[in-house]
């Protein structure tokens, strides 16, 4: 059984900080982590190889969460990744459809429904 690695990306801290301390309670199986940027997401997709990404499209720094995404995926092509955004448009499902993310959710998301849908995610991996 594959280990879930999760990290949750949103400028948000209130948001990731939740999220963060829900999986963790939720899933204590999991390991789960949080980032604030783009800039940290990447230092935190080095370090710990996540394989499960809940990511924000707009991170109000240079690098959105699309490029988070690019990077992340050479990283680990088999991890799975949800977009999680305010901003549904068809730039953003465009885009999502290129990089082959099937999972695009509006905010507000719902704790449970996080938690639903990161366990199919896991389900995915194994």
């Amino acid at each position: 059984m594959v280990k879930p690695i999760i990290l949750i990306v949103d400028d948000e801290r209130s948001l990731t900080d939740v999220g963060v301390e829900f999986l963790k309670l939720r899933m204590p199986e999991a390991e789960v982590y949080g980032a604030l940027s783009g800039t940290e997401a990447l230092k935190a997709i080095e370090a710990h190889k996540p394989n499960i990404l809940l990511l924000d499209v707009n991170l109000n720094e240079s690098m959105n969460g699309f490029i988070v995404l690019q990077k992340g995926l050479l990283a680990n092509p088999a991890a799975r990744y949800a977009i999680v955004t305010g901003n549904v448009d068809d730039w953003v499902e465009s885009e999502c459809h290129r990089a082959g993310v099937k999972r695009i959710v509006e905010k507000p998301l719902r704790l449970e429904d996080m938690l639903k849908m990161v366990r199919e995610m896991v389900a995915e991996l194994q």
